[in-house]
């Protein structure tokens, strides 16, 4: 089994209350954590990084947010999604109805919310890909197909998968403005990728492996809209990438068949998720970066 290198973050925060006069002499510096992006102005980062600053920051990691999955009636019951129609047709309808008229069949629809003003990057496959304006919002459906051929050449028959972003122009991009403030105040950032939530994994192995194939596609694109959009923009302030699940690692070990005495017995769950981790970290290296499968360590885990 190949073995993926593991950061460790321990953070100790003391109440404010208990800072001033202790008898045990000054507090623990926090130097890395966890940060909401929902700032969406630099002066927001630079009075957050201040503060930080001041605690013996150094680090900072970004949370992340779903990469949602399922049916078309799923997604139609998004509200970010529901949001987006033109003309009383709904732009879940338009692009199936689009890609019907050229034969792709849709095997999965997927949402990802995360307020990123993306490039072209999303939009590569401009023979099959939309974006929609509606008033202030703008929405991407990327359209990415399945199968053992990841190119842009569609022909009739193919099955492929439909991913729907959106813009809120009227917010702003916090996660430029985030890097703008790292960079004025010389900070590390740890990246975070679209996050899969493994207890709402399919049963089926095969569905479970389709949406693997989806979810990695979709994550290269992001990282590749990066690469285009912001390393060269900050070439030496984003170095590291994280998986976002990040569940406690040890929990995987939990998934072994008890009294296994090689790790290559794994169940399809757990080999999954190592597959999954894998590919994660080949396509990071790809781009110079690091990459962590998880900044959670569960220290008290007899699995170590």
């Amino acid at each position: 089994m190949k073995s993926i290198k593991v950061l460790a973050v321990l953070v100790v925060i003391f109440l404010a209350d208990n800072l001033d006069g202790a008898p045990y002499g000054p507090p623990f510096p926090v130097t890395a954590t966890w940060f909401s992006w929902e700032r969406f102005t630099q002066v927001e980062w630079d009075s957050t990084f201040d503060e930080f600053k001041t605690i013996g920051g150094a680090t900072i990691f970004t949370t992340g947010e779903y990469f949602n999955h399922g049916t078309k009636e799923d997604i139609m019951n998004d509200p970010m999604v529901n949001q987006c129609k033109f003309d009383g047709t709904y732009c879940v309808d338009d692009i199936e109805t689009k890609l019907k008229k050229i034969g792709i069949e849709i095997e999965l629809w997927a949402w990802y919310d995360y307020q990123e003003e993306y490039g072209l990057k999303l939009l590569s496959c401009l023979n099959v890909d939309q974006s929609y304006q509606i008033y202030h919002l703008i929405y991407n459906a990327t359209v990415l197909k399945l199968g053992p051929d990841a190119s842009c050449n569609f022909s009739k028959g193919d099955k492929a998968f439909v991913t729907f972003t959106m813009f809120n122009m009227t917010k702003g991009e916090p996660h430029v403005a985030m890097l703008d403030s790292a960079h004025k105040n010389k900070l590390d950032v740890w990246m975070t990728l679209p996050k899969l939530d493994t207890t709402k994994l399919p049963q089926d192995e095969s569905n479970r492996m389709m949406l693997n194939q989806a979810y990695t596609r979709f994550t290269k694109i992001v990282l590749d809209d990066h690469q285009s959009r912001l390393f060269g923009q900050y070439p030496n302030l984003i170095g590291y990438y994280f998986d976002s699940d990040a569940g406690i690692l040890p929990e995987i070990g939990r998934l072994m068949p008890k009294n296994s005495k090689t790790k290559t017995a794994l169940p399809s769950l757990a080999q999954w998720y190592l597959d999954s981790a894998i590919a994660m970290q080949k396509m990071v290296a790809k781009m110079s970066k690091k990459f962590a499968i998880t900044v959670q360590v569960d220290v008290n885990s007899t699995f170590f």
